[in-house]
């Protein structure tokens, strides 16, 4: 069993530049696919202050609430007013390393999900032309309602799929991989 499923019974949610976290959902991840984030996969090191605020912006809010804020175009002007009266806290540093925090324990990704870090790069997972949240929202669906699927913590998302998956025969996301004798 992956320690990720695990995640699903700890959801902290911390107060990060005045707004208070959600637990990140597949509607949140399908969200911060969309805009392309860095956050997402895990690239802190790399990750600017305009990659980070959005991603804070987003995870603060119910999924449902930032999609409308996207269709009618008031997501990147909030954002940016936002960023802007925060800058004016100071120790912005804490904060997005509380945010860091917080994201890295939401959002550990059973194996056929991660995204790798080889050679200094991140590899995303395989993707067909469907984002990853779509294939397992849809599949959460059979026995929830829509919203439901999509404002579900991820981790939960994560153990209810693998234990849907295990019922249906498919143990990948479910057994650990056996070590692999190298002979060289």
């Amino acid at each position: 069993m992956y320690d990720c499923y695990y995640n699903a019974l700890f959801v902290h949610c911390p107060l990060v530049l005045g707004r208070q976290m959600q637990p990140i959902s597949m509607g949140h991840a399908l969200l911060l696919i969309a805009i392309k984030s860095p956050v997402l996969s895990g690239d802190f090191e790399n990750a600017l202050r305009a990659d980070i605020l959005p991603a804070i912006y987003i995870c603060s809010m119910p999924y449902a609430d930032a999609v409308a804020k996207i269709k009618v175009g008031e997501f990147e002007s909030d954002c940016k007013a936002w960023g802007e009266s925060v800058s004016l806290l100071g120790n912005e540093t804490a904060e997005f390393d509380a945010f860091l925090e917080y994201f890295k324990e939401h959002i550990k990704f059973p194996p056929r999900y991660e995204y790798i870090s080889k050679g200094g790069k991140i590899i995303k997972p395989e993707e067909g032309a469907v984002p990853w949240p779509f294939t397992i929202a849809w599949a959460l669906m059979e026995r929830m309602t829509e919203d439901r699927a999509w404002n579900m913590p991820l981790p939960l998302a994560f153990a209810y799929h693998a234990a849907n998956c295990q019922f249906h025969g498919d143990e990948f996301l479910v057994k650990e991989p056996k070590p692999v004798k190298d002979d060289a």
